[in-house]
């Protein structure tokens, strides 16, 4: 009886193992182009040196999707960056002071590509979006009325005030390196961005644009 049944038994097995096997690998193909929830956090690294910073912020939310089985995958992004500094200088016989603060939110639409195939992978980022930019910036001068005296007041201060805000075309590219684990993927990343603004109008303005240093997490 046993003998009966056994190659019937024989074939179940293998066919069951085959198809286990057929669908891990469908399941881990689909696991590999499958998109992903991206957020992560970080600080703007292109301050000023010199100057008392009181705000150095960014936040990023995105989603990115494998474009088939290529090293190839586009991302979604969000970037709001936030920063704040103030110089302030004691001359002889001036006092000059200087706050200025910057808000921008990136949208871009970006192409990462993965440089190893290995669980440890760095890889390059390029896109283009868009930026909505805020600037506000406030100064003070004003001269001593006795340089013999250095308590002496300050006299006829001047100041000025500047503020606005504008959408600019965008382009960004950066470096990054994500270690996959189960379930998410840890990324650590430095991103450039350059508006035509920057490149076109006013080159001084390059100095300023967000360079944000981001450590995050994608939900695979």
């Amino acid at each position: 009886m046993l003998r009966r049944f056994a190659p019937f038994a024989v074939a179940l097995l293998s066919a069951t193992a085959t198809a286990t096997t057929t669908a891990a690998a469908a399941a881990q193909d689909s696991s590999a182009t499958r998109g992903s929830f991206l957020l992560g956090i970080g600080r703007d690294m292109n301050v000023n040196r010199f100057a008392d910073v009181g705000v150095a912020l960014d936040a990023q939310l995105g989603y990115q999707r494998p474009i088939g089985k290529s090293r190839f995958s586009f991302r979604v992004s969000g970037d709001y960056s936030a920063s704040a500094e103030g110089v302030t200088i004691n001359g002889p016989d001036y006092l000059s002071a200087t706050h200025s603060s910057q808000r921008t939110l990136d949208l871009a639409l970006s192409l990462t590509y993965a440089l190893t195939r290995s669980r440890i992978q760095p890889y390059l980022i390029a896109g283009v979006g868009a930026q909505h930019i805020s600037r506000r910036s406030e100064s003070l001068f004003a001269t001593s009325t006795n340089t013999a005296d250095p308590s002496a007041p300050y006299a006829d201060p001047e100041q000025h005030r500047f503020s606005g805000r504008q959408w600019n075309p965008l382009f960004e590219g950066g470096v990054g390196v994500a270690a996959r684990f189960r379930g998410v993927t840890l990324f650590s990343e430095l991103r450039r961005a350059v508006t035509l603004e920057s490149v076109f109008t006013d080159r001084r303005t390059l100095g300023i644009m967000p360079t944000p240093l981001t450590f995050g997490v994608r939900f695979d």
